[in-house]
């Protein structure tokens, strides 16, 4: 698994688990391994304080699941129930109450996630790969791959 720094505690779990950027919001490199970022990713599913995760962190874990090929974890990270994942019928996602009632980093991080799992980015493969391909049906219009 990869970790978010080279010196002790390597990775706190009450932050942004902000390491799964590496292959989500930031496009396949050589750098990062596919398999060790989804078991990365498995990993933060499977064991984080999501207390102290905020707004953007679910659709960063929704574009890395996105790539790693798992659209499952996808659509289950923007579904997640946690208090700070959760919309408001004015699209607001509060992250401390009454004092950050509003909070846009989580409005344009879910709109980056749903592009990319529904337009895909150059090379991926096949359509909508961010939604499972049973019991779907997901249309976009106008996207684009996203590099």
């Amino acid at each position: 698994m990869y970790t978010a720094v080279a010196t002790e505690p390597y990775l706190r779990r009450d932050d942004h688990p902000a390491l799964l950027c590496a292959l989500g919001f930031v496009p396949e490199t050589p750098l990062v391994d596919p398999a060790v970022m989804a078991a990365t990713l498995q990993d933060v599913l499977d064991d984080w304080e999501w207390n102290s995760a905020w707004g953007w962190d679910f659709p960063v874990m929704a574009m890395t699941a996105t790539r790693v090929g798992r659209p499952d974890l996808a659509v289950d990270t923007l579904l997640m129930q946690t208090p700070k994942n959760h919309y408001l019928p004015t699209g607001h996602t509060p992250q401390i109450g009454s004092l950050l009632p509003v909070y846009l980093p989580s409005n344009g991080a879910l709109l980056t996630a749903v592009s990319l799992m529904a337009a895909g980015w150059d090379g991926a493969d096949g359509e909508c790969p961010g939604f499972p391909a049973e019991g779907w049906t997901v249309r976009h219009e106008g996207f684009v791959p996203w590099p």
